[in-house]
């Protein structure tokens, strides 16, 4: 990196993702700062703690912040907030007295740089940032990492031009790379279909049929559906223009295979009575490829099911809600 200071790290969402790469990014000696909505006293009382058979246990004091004018001066902004907020995290950004920022959006699904660089000033850089990890928050300020944690960052928009958002990506995959987080610098919009080839089967599936990874994988008819879910993902990000690698879905076969009964984010979602990332991870990539002339017809079809479910469950809260 050019710039001999240590940058500042501020953090939206202090969930598995951002609690994750938050803390290794302060075990590499950075300064970061945790915007806090919920669990603010044991976090200030206990810090933060990262439970890893393959990084061993971590456990730091962190910095709590309970208005996001306290991330001022932050170089980086992470924000690893649901999609479905990403309106309310827009109004946060806004809120910053200087808005000449970088912002990397950790999240799941298609089109959330383009939703929200219509809401957050023009002079804000943003980054898509894709994370290849399996991990959950257990508590306030415990993370349990069940493996992986690979990020891929893709500058997408902002006062920098193509090549300075590229360098400036590669400046924060160093700074991954110093922690210990696998990185690399990659094409935005690329990296956000090679992880649609993930989550559409995985996540979906996890919801409808109420399964973890490993009785997914063991079960051939579903394989076969997961292997038909990619390939259609695969397809549509070359109807959109992106070739996606020939090795990327056999890849992902064999790494989610090694997972262990993992249950992918969404079915977390749904079992905690939150909104489901519908908009993000189906609708949004159903459209471009549409748009585009392709289509995904088992992809719609798991979208319809996740509609029902996601009524359903909307159904039965507003019921349990006192007149």
């Amino acid at each position: 990196m050019t710039n001999t200071s240590k940058p500042r790290i501020g953090v939206i969402g202090t969930g598995g993702i951002g609690g994750f790469y938050g803390l290794m990014l302060q075990n590499s000696g950075l300064d970061v700062r945790f915007l806090v909505r919920s669990g603010q006293e044991e976090l200030r009382r206990d810090g933060m703690s990262l439970r890893s058979e393959s990084l061993g246990d971590i456990q730091h004091q962190v910095q709590v912040c309970s208005q996001v004018e306290e991330l001022d001066g932050c170089d980086w902004i992470l924000v690893s907030t649901k999609t479905t907020g990403n309106a309310e995290v827009a109004r946060l950004l806004n809120r910053l007295p200087n808005p000449a920022v970088k912002v990397v959006l950790l999240q799941n699904g298609y089109g959330n740089e383009e939703q929200m660089r219509a809401l957050v000033p023009a002079q804000m850089s943003l980054f898509a940032g894709l994370c290849f990890i399996q991990v959950r928050r257990t508590a306030p300020g415990q993370i349990w990492h069940q493996g992986g944690g690979a990020i891929n960052i893709g500058y997408h928009s902002g006062a920098a031009s193509a090549e300075q958002g590229a360098a400036l990506a590669a400046e924060l995959a160093e700074l991954f790379a110093a922690a210990k987080v696998p990185s690399e610098v990659t094409d935005a919009e690329l990296a956000r279909w090679q992880k649609l080839v993930w989550n559409v089967p995985y996540n979906g599936l996890s919801v409808v049929l109420d399964a973890n990874t490993s009785s997914m994988m063991d079960n051939p008819s579903c394989l076969a559906l997961i292997t038909d879910l990619m390939q259609e993902v695969v397809d549509a990000a070359a109807t959109c223009g992106y070739v996606l690698p020939e090795k990327l879905m056999p890849a992902m076969l064999k790494s989610t295979r090694q997972m262990d009964n993992y249950y992918p984010s969404m079915h977390g979602d749904y079992t905690g009575g939150k909104t489901l990332e519908l908009q993000a991870i189906y609708r949004a990539p159903l459209q471009a490829a549409r748009t585009a002339g392709g289509d995904m017809p088992k992809v719609a079809m798991l979208l319809q099911q996740l509609e029902f479910i996601q009524a359903r469950s909307e159904l039965a809260i507003s019921h349990e809600k006192p007149c």
